[in-house]
This record gives structure tokens, C-alpha cells and sequence, in this order.
């Protein structure tokens, strides 16, 4: 596991964040996911498509490579190949679509679930049974899971004012106000940004001479 930081600039810092928001968590309506129609590309592709099988020395082959343990024991050894056939219509264009995109059937004439099963888009069919939508549905960029606290990096002017924002209850944080030291949010002005530039000096000169001695 591991997290990562950004600084946020401006007021609407919750737009901001939910332009990284990663899909399982994000509101299924938020302005920020992108549609697309990935009909004509998955038709390409399933027609090139190929299904894979795990081949061993014997000849034998096996759809799932934990089959394989099966017949031969692990603390031996396995010397296996991976071949891959043409698909050749053995899926159908649907199963194979739903596998290959994660999306759910969508009926004629039914508005998609964004919040339930066509969250990750869907796949409509007519009447007739012919495929007439393949939509994905994803937020570009995307890498947060989730949002915890900010970091106290930002050092206060004397006599300014900062906040803290931290947990998540009911999709709100908690705010703390700093009125001295270190906060996670600030005004611009009331940033101390030379002071902080010169204690980051000393403290990089610091740990070069620690790493002298």
C-alpha cells in the first residue's frame, strides 16, 4: 500500500479532488467521468481475439494454469507454454465484451444503473439481439481511492490562520483551525514561504554534514 500528496490551489478544492477520484469510489454522476463508445474498436479486437491455454511438456493443455497443479506437484517444477488459438466465434461477441470491458447488459429502451451494475458502462442490445452500444465509463488520470487528511506542511505567518482538514464522515471533513506553526491549508498571504524555504536549507545542510561525519 502506499499514498501520494498534491497541493491544491484555489477554492474549489473539492472539484479538484474529485478530477483524481478513482471510479469505485466516485459519485456515478460526477461531470468528471468520461463515456466511451468502444463499439467499433471491441468488434476489431474480438475479431483478432485469442484464447490462451497452458501447454505442458506432455502435451497436455489447460484453460486455468492452477488446473495444472493438479497433475504435477509445485515443489517439482513446471515447465509450461503458453499457446494461444484464435477465438473463432467459441464466445460469443457479448460474453466475450462483458469479460473484456467489465460491463453489464444493458435492455432495449432501459436507462443504464450508473449507480448499480453499469457503473463501469454497459452493453445494449435491440430486439433483435444485435449489439448497438458498448460504453466504458472512467475518470482520465485517475489514482485515489480515497481522501484522509491533509499534510502540515504549510507554515504560518505570524498571527495568521490555517486549517487543518482531516477523517471523511458522510463525504465531509472535519476542520481544525491552526493559529500557530504548521497547517494542511492556508491563505497565500499568510504563508510563510521564506521562512520555509530556510529552514528546508538548514535542514538539508543538516543531514549532508550527518552524512559527512
Amino acid at each position: 500500500m502506499g499514498s501520494m500528496g498534491v497541493l491544491i490551489v484555489g477554492d474549489n478544492w473539492r472539484d479538484q479532488l474529485e478530477k483524481f477520484q478513482s471510479m469505485e469510489y466516485i459519485n456515478p454522476c460526477s461531470p468528471h467521468i468520461v463515456k466511451t463508445d468502444c463499439l467499433r474498436k471491441a468488434i476489431i479486437s474480438y475479431n483478432n481475439a485469442t484464447t490462451l491455454k497452458f501447454r505442458l511438456s506432455n502435451g497436455d493443455e489447460f484453460d486455468d494454469i492452477y488446473d495444472i497443479f493438479q497433475y504435477a506437484p509445485s515443489e517439482d517444477g513446471v515447465n509450461v507454454e503458453l499457446v494461444h488459438y484464435p477465438l473463432n466465434g467459441a464466445v460469443s461477441f457479448v460474453e466475450w465484451a462483458k469479460s473484456q470491458y467489465g460491463v453489464r447488459e444493458l435492455k432495449p429502451g432501459e436507462s443504464p444503473d450508473l449507480s448499480g451494475d453499469h457503473h463501469w458502462g454497459w452493453i445494449r442490445l435491440n430486439n433483435y439481439g444485435v449489439v448497438t452500444e458498448l460504453v466504458t465509463r472512467d475518470v482520465p488520470g485517475s489514482f485515489f481511492f480515497y481522501f484522509k487528511e491533509t499534510c502540515e506542511v504549510l507554515l504560518l505567518k505570524p498571527g495568521a490562520i490555517g486549517w487543518n482538514y482531516w477523517g471523511w464522515d458522510d463525504d465531509e471533513f472535519k476542520i481544525t483551525e491552526v493559529t500557530e506553526g504548521y497547517a494542511g491549508s492556508a491563505y497565500l498571504g499568510d504563508i510563510d514561504f521564506e521562512a520555509m524555504r530556510k529552514n528546508m536549507m538548514n535542514e538539508i545542510k543538516g543531514r549532508w554534514d550527518l552524512a559527512q561525519r
